[in-house]
């Protein structure tokens, strides 16, 4: 597939990759940075996907008791 890794961050890493291992560094220094950017996108889908639950079951749990309380209310004979 096509990575979204911009050229400079490519040239970056194997640049350092380079001063940091030598030859294998140009091809090492990427892969490793490419990870690295590959697992902060999943952590911060996988948070965003949390945070989304958190909000639909907060919401849910509002709605459970907003008819719980009306429930209470038809069962006790009260109105408006």
């Amino acid at each position: 597939g096509k990575g979204n890794m911009s050229t400079l961050l490519v040239f970056l890493g194997a640049f350092g990759g380079l001063s940091a291992w030598g030859f294998i560094g140009l091809f090492v220094g990427p892969l490793i940075l490419s990870l690295f950017v590959f697992s902060m996108d999943s952590y911060r889908n996988a948070w965003i996907i949390y945070q989304t639950d958190q909000s639909s079951r907060e919401e849910i749990r509002k709605r459970r008791v907003r008819n719980s309380d009306a429930g209470q209310k038809i069962i006790s004979g009260e109105t408006r």
